[in-house]
């Protein structure tokens, strides 16, 4: 019986041994893998860092902005998605942004370089186009300047001027007083565009500036509190 217990106590030693042996492993194993997880993970982070995004400011009409890429560009990974983007100097790496035009916030692309022997390496390119504030525009009759129009005698009503905006801001109409002699016969509705004469007209008494019924007076469309940006219209009135 003694010698049967001194059997099992030297089994059990031995599974202890063995057991262990396995944890430790184990231990080793992970420990292991969570040192090569952060160290990948710290390689990633780094390798994201290197990688700078360069941010030009643009004017949204500007005809043509040089961007210096390098003399070892590969090609263009991503292209621009309101604008075109070309190589205009390929020894330098310089190239020109042209944006599209009445588009304002921000466009990018991703351009690749590569030295002999090296890995390709990306670089992204974000460019912030500035908005402008585009003048207003005369509709009325396609913007034709000068434009004539007949209306009868004893009338006072001549023609609706109508403006657009790109921006969408709220416009004005005005007479351009010191532009033609003949505006003072005229007044418009300053909301509306509504053109007319101060009082009737009389054919046997013509009181434009040269006596023969023809009146020339200047319109224009302007922004609300912005009278500088505007847009004109010369119309001429016969009777």
């Amino acid at each position: 019986m003694a010698c049967g217990n001194a059997l099992l106590q030297l089994l059990f030693k031995g599974y202890e041994r063995i057991l262990s042996s396995y944890l430790f492993s184990l231990l080793i194993t992970r420990n292991f893998v969570n040192s090569s997880f952060k160290s990948l993970s710290l390689l990633g982070f780094l390798v994201f860092c290197s990688i700078v995004v360069a941010v030009e400011n643009v004017p949204e009409d500007h005809p043509g902005f040089p961007i210096t890429l390098a003399s070892d560009f590969l090609k263009f990974e991503r292209m621009t998605s309101h604008g075109k983007i070309e190589i205009t100097d390929p020894a330098a790496g310089v190239s020109t942004y042209i944006p599209d035009g009445n588009y304002s916030g921000l466009d990018s692309f991703v351009w690749i370089s590569r030295q002999p022997g090296g890995p390709e390496v990306p670089h992204p390119e974000q460019i912030v186009l500035i908005p402008k504030n585009d003048p207003p525009a005369i509709i009325s009759y396609a913007g034709q300047s000068p434009y004539g129009i007949d209306v009868k005698e004893n009338s006072t009503f001549v023609t609706d001027v109508n403006g657009t905006d790109a921006e969408q801001d709220v416009l004005e109409y005005s007479i351009d007083s010191p532009a033609t002699f003949d505006s003072v016969f005229f007044d418009i509705n300053k909301t509306s565009g509504a053109l007319f004469f101060n009082y009737p007209t009389d054919f046997e008494n013509p009181e434009d500036k040269d006596s023969n019924n023809t009146y020339e007076v200047v319109v224009v469309v302007s922004e609300v509190g912005k009278h500088d940006n505007n847009d004109t219209q010369t119309i001429i009135v016969t009777v």
